[in-house]
């Protein structure tokens, strides 16, 4: 039996990629997409620890936070009746186009 899988992203290729192009597209140093607890789904960025990032976003209260790396945005939304997190550098990243496009990947 043959396993067709030729030309299909796996989850983490198509999250990864996804990501990619918000980091560039959007200009942030770096973004992370985590869970309630603060575990890191996937992230991507330069000079800070992906993991911290997640869990700093997931434990934030505000929308924006100031640290020493820079302006932490996050922004929370639900898929599926989980919370999950949103977070980067830089720059926020809110709408509709992006959040949706996260849900259609991790949905699949």
């Amino acid at each position: 039996m043959n396993v067709r899988t030729h030309g299909r992203a796996t989850l983490t290729q198509s999250l990864t990629g996804f990501l990619q192009a918000l980091l560039v597209k959007r200009g942030v140093a770096a973004i992370v997409l985590s869970t309630k607890k603060g575990d890191l789904i996937g992230g991507l960025g330069s000079g800070v620890d992906l993991e911290w990032l997640a869990n700093k976003g997931a434990s934030s209260f505000r929308m924006q936070t100031d640290l020493d790396e820079g302006t932490m945005y996050t922004h929370q939304f639900e898929l599926n009746d989980r919370v999950l997190y949103l977070t980067t550098l830089g720059a926020p990243i809110r709408d509709d186009a992006a959040i949706g496009g996260l849900c259609r990947i991790l949905a699949a």
